[in-house]
């Protein structure tokens, strides 16, 4: 009858902001609600890990340095600092610390390392340390055993960011180290 199959642009974001509304009213029902057992601890696991992915998936094709089509120069997308602290419900945290316009290393430091902001890396990390000790909490030989690699594994983890050097990605000339900024945030 004339009329096109599948959802147009606007149906779509109808769609989307409703979807997110519904997941946001979850979470909040979840941190109001849900009592503080196993199960809210995975529920905070799943959120973290994610979280930290998406935050590191986000910030990486920033802060990683390409070649630029007509120059083949090394350049960061910098110009997309801001959009990526917007979209990370970031900017404001970033002006109140920085005072400044957006950089490559301090939104690295932001998003990486700054225990105080909810999407950073590190905060993320010790979110999951404390669910990981609220599992295994109360746990006997030999499910003890299995249950603290994963905890070791983000001590380990969270040991790495808090205190990774940021500065020497960061360093005037420091295009040739992009592939250990590349390799450090895969891993």
């Amino acid at each position: 009858q004339g009329k096109q199959e599948g959802l147009n642009l606007r149906q779509a974001l109808t769609l989307e902001e409703a979807l997110l509304n519904q997941f946001d009213a979850l979470t909040g029902a979840v941190g109001k609600n849900m009592v503080r057992s196993d199960t809210r601890h995975f529920w905070n696991l799943g959120v973290q890990v994610e979280r930290a992915l998406d935050t590191i998936a986000v910030l990486r094709p920033i802060l990683i340095r390409r070649p630029d089509p007509r120059t083949g120069e090394l350049r960061r997308n910098e110009e997309h600092l801001d959009a990526l602290l917007g979209m990370l419900a970031c900017r404001y945290a970033y002006r109140s610390l920085y005072q400044s316009r957006p950089t490559p290393e301090y939104v690295a430091r932001l998003l990486l390392q700054d225990e105080l902001v909810p999407r950073s890396v590190l905060r993320c990390l010790r979110s999951l340390q404390l669910s990981l000790q609220g599992v295994t909490t109360g746990l006997q030989a030999p499910n003890i055993e299995a249950a603290e690699s994963p905890l070791r594994l983000c001590g380990q983890l969270l040991g790495q960011v808090e205190y990774a050097d940021l500065k020497m990605f960061f360093q005037p000339g420091s295009g040739q180290r992009s592939p250990r900024l590349r390799r450090w945030l895969d891993e």
